[in-house]
């Protein structure tokens, strides 16, 4: 096989790739983030201007602060959320084994999450 014929295989093979990937969205029967193609699409906090400059959210009267960098989740990850409340027109949810942290979606298309830690 010639260079070109291996370069254009890894570059069908990646777009391959990006195009079978799947966006998180939002199980409305059961108010959890899923992976599912059927799910309802939600907003992320990407290019709001809190998020940007980095300001606590607040669900019920408690205050959070965003903790660490964002990270893509998977479906496993996906499973011990869900939703908690909304903040300025993002949704967020809770971990269910975490109490005190929360999540706020960044990219559903990319399916990163923020983690946000309850402040003191």
């Amino acid at each position: 096989m010639n260079r070109t014929a291996i370069s254009l295989a890894l570059c069908l093979g990646l777009v391959a790739a990006a195009g079978s990937a799947q966006a998180c969205t939002l199980d409305t029967a059961k108010n959890k983030p899923t992976v599912r193609k059927d799910g309802a699409p939600y907003a992320g906090a990407q290019g709001k201007p809190w998020y940007a400059q980095g300001r606590p959210v607040t669900i019920d009267g408690a205050s959070y602060k965003r903790q660490g960098s964002p990270r893509v989740f998977g479906e496993f990850d996906l499973s011990f959320l869900e939703k908690a409340g909304e903040f300025e027109g993002v949704l967020v949810f809770k971990d269910t084994d975490q109490e005190g942290t929360i999540f706020v979606p960044v990219d559903a298309k990319a399916c990163t999450f923020q983690a946000y830690q309850k402040a003191d």
